[in-house]
């Protein structure tokens, strides 16, 4: 007996679906009470601990040499100041604004992806991407306190369009949970690393949550 497809199947559902958490995910971002660096930190080390759970009792954790270790630690670096840059945008823009900022990753994706990969550039997807900088600098004229925001929001999409396409490239070479968790490992040593430097331009005052 043939077994219908679910429900979750559905490009559609999916896309509603992911549209929802990244809505969450700011509304979340605003709610909690930890200046953006420090709670990109603790949702990186949550996640690379359940990550590193779940390799160790899978037995599927893998030493990985320096060589394959290179593009990934560059990967998880670009995806951490993302997630940086990100909630930044939602502290100081709020969660509008910040995936209004993100919605603006369409026309970076689609200069860099065709130079990356040597493609024809989709002139609808550069007409689309305007339409969401026209709507950024609507914004920006009447909100000009959001300035900061809407600066960590727009260096957020460019990052993501960037480790998105580097991620492409490797992929398909490892177990996705294994990949995930070396990128954001490197990713939490390199904030952690270049924390001070952060802290000089922009003062974090919340850096442990309060219940």
């Amino acid at each position: 007996m043939e077994q219908k497809p679910s429900i979750f199947s559905n490009a559609l559902v999916q896309m509603h679906i992911a549209v929802f958490f990244w809505g969450f995910t700011g509304v979340l971002g605003k709610a909690i009470k930890v200046d953006e660096y420090a709670l990109v930190c603790y949702r990186i080390l949550f996640t690379c601990i359940i990550f590193s759970i779940i390799l160790f009792f899978n037995k599927k954790f893998e030493k990985l040499n320096w060589t394959q270790l290179k593009p990934i630690a560059i990967i998880g670096s670009i995806i951490a100041i993302h997630w940086v840059f990100f909630y930044g945008s939602i502290k100081y823009a709020g969660p509008t604004v910040a995936l209004l900022c993100l919605s603006t990753s369409g026309v970076f994706s689609a200069i860099i992806e065709p130079i990356v990969t040597k493609t024809k550039f989709k002139i609808t997807e550069l007409l689309l991407g305007i339409l969401a900088f026209v709507g950024m600098a609507v914004i920006y004229s009447f909100e000009v306190h959001l300035g900061l925001g809407i600066m960590f929001g727009i260096l957020a999409a460019i990052l993501s369009v960037v480790f998105t396409v580097m991620n492409k490239k490797i992929a398909n070479k490892y177990d996705a949970i294994l990949l995930l968790n070396y990128e954001l490992g490197i990713g939490l040593i390199v904030l952690l690393l270049i924390a001070p430097l952060y802290h000089y331009f922009i003062p974090q005052t919340h850096n442990i949550p309060k219940g």
